[in-house]
């Protein structure tokens, strides 16, 4: 096969109508999907590895549902990102925006984490600086998109919508590496939107 075919063979599902009668269209109906994934199978496929999750830990994941021949697409959380050229943030249709993913956490079977705090009041320590890490992202591709190039400093992307504590662009041949700090914390990201802890 393929070298990035992967056939899933642990996955569980189930689904339950809640609301109605499925492909009645005289009425509205409802239903919910569960779906358990093997962590033995996927994370030894992941192009950048991780550690296996453990209760505290958050991973930014998304789900999709494409209906009418893409006319209609629902998606869990909202893809909503930082546009230089709006100079706002701008809702799209895109699933391949994992900076825009919502957070999944990994809780106890109560539902709390490590130090017995609710997992849903989580807030993940990184956010401020993924975020403007991304937003640095964002404007690059877009100054890129601009004038043929990638910025060869940060002064070249004018004014971003978040707050930095510092913010170092290195250009590269193919590309750049960007550092940035927020909120106590470093991220990098390339041109190609790898973005990593420090």
């Amino acid at each position: 096969g393929e070298k990035s075919y992967w056939d899933v063979r642990k996955q569980q599902t189930a689904v339950k109508v809640t609301k109605g009668q499925i492909g009645n269209p005289t009425s509205p109906s409802q239903w919910c999907v569960e779906i358990a994934l093997a962590h033995s199978e996927s994370l030894g496929d992941a192009p950048v590895k991780a550690a296996e999750p453990f209760v505290g830990h958050c991973w930014r994941i998304n789900f999709s549902r494409v209906e009418k021949q893409g006319q209609v697409n629902w998606v869990w959380s909202p893809q909503v990102v930082w546009s230089p050229g709006d100079g706002r943030y701008v809702g799209q249709v895109n699933m391949h925006l994992p900076d825009a993913w919502g957070h999944l956490i990994f809780a106890n079977e109560a539902g709390q984490l490590l130090d017995g705090s609710d997992a849903q009041d989580f807030v993940d320590p990184t956010f401020a600086a993924r975020h403007a890490c991304a937003c640095v992202y964002y404007a690059c591709r877009a100054f890129h998109e601009a004038n043929g190039r990638f910025p060869s400093s940060y002064q070249e992307l004018g004014n971003l919508p978040c707050e930095m504590e510092t913010v170092e662009l290195r250009p590269r041949p193919d590309g750049y590496v960007a550092q940035v700090s927020a909120a106590g914390r470093t991220m990098q990201v390339n041109h190609l939107r790898l973005m990593t802890i420090v």
